[in-house]
């Protein structure tokens, strides 16, 4: 069995001599490598008998800035001649420091045995995710409750997307480890290591939850405000409507009186007066009528 330091090789997806490398100490194919260099790959899992090469693609938690609402990535692992080898970014630091504290934990175990141990880990950094979301989202949702601003909206927004990217990363990650757990294709899989697969399975479960869970809060969060700020509009928008009402009853009095044509009060020395008081009871009067009207509804 390989000592923790020989079992485990790290290899860049841009590193082109560490690939060929592979090839060469492995005899990995260019298909396999061909998904694992992919920056898109969607995760599954494939097996090559010819070379008696497992491969999985599985989502990590990416360590660079959350610009797109991206926060996961995926990452190839091949488990080969009692070797592991991942294939990832180098936005994945995150993830390579905690398979490598695994390696030295669990180096001298199974090489799948050690796979479900780094895929463990990796679900620990996904927990550790969802908690620093939640804490955003408190912290912008007090920030709401005080005064609302788009800057906060805009985040809350981004954050949304976010969790919902996260939602989609974590179910397929556990839809590919059931696919793993029910195929028959690979052959080094033994009743123990597949107990520990189910464990990482629960696990996974768990996280896809707790991610689903988050986004359905900022979801409702987002929905709520979204609610309130309609519902202000709203009310701006019924304001603007009865004082652009109640402004046109001075204007149609004004200009009533002002025709050059003979009218009531056009002598009187107070007839401005007396057009001021028709304005204001005319005004007064529909005031009344829409405040009636809109308490009604």
């Amino acid at each position: 069995m390989p000592t923790p330091t020989e079992t485990w090789r790290p290899v860049t997806r841009d590193d082109a001599s560490g690939l060929t490398q592979l090839q060469i100490d492995f005899g990995i194919t260019d298909e396999m490598l061909g998904y694992a260099r992919d920056d898109y790959e969607q995760p599954h899992m494939e097996y090559d008998a010819e070379s008696d090469t497992f491969l999985l693609i599985y989502n990590v938690p990416s360590d660079k800035p959350d610009t797109d609402g991206y926060l996961s990535e995926p990452m190839a692992f091949l488990v080969t001649d009692d070797r592991l080898i991942t294939v990832g970014s180098h936005d994945v630091n995150n993830t390579n420091a905690a398979i490598a504290k695994t390696v030295a934990r669990f180096g001298s175990e199974s090489v799948y045995s050690l796979l479900w141990q780094c895929l463990l880990a990796i679900t620990d950094n996904f927990v550790t995710l969802v908690k620093q979301q939640d804490a955003t989202r408190r912290q912008i949702a007090t920030r709401l409750r005080e005064h609302t601003t788009k800057k906060d909206l805009l985040k809350i927004a981004e954050l949304a997307l976010s969790a919902d990217f996260l939602v989609r990363a974590t179910i397929q990650n556990a839809a590919v480890l059931k696919q793993i757990h029910a195929s028959t294709r690979v052959p080094g899989i033994t009743g123990t290591q597949g107990e520990q697969l189910e464990d990482v399975i629960i696990e996974a479960d768990q996280i896809a939850e707790m991610m689903n869970l988050s986004s359905h809060t900022l979801d409702h969060l987002t929905n709520s405000y979204n609610t309130v700020l309609n519902n202000n509009l709203n009310d701006i928008m019924r304001f603007m409507t009865v004082w652009s009402i109640l402004l046109t009853v001075p204007t149609i009095v004004s200009g009533f009186f002002g025709m050059n044509v003979p009218l009531p009060f056009a002598h009187e020395p107070l007839g401005w007066i007396i057009t001021i008081i028709i304005a204001a009871i005319l005004w007064i009067a529909l005031g009344l009528l829409l405040n009636r009207y809109i308490r009604k509804n």
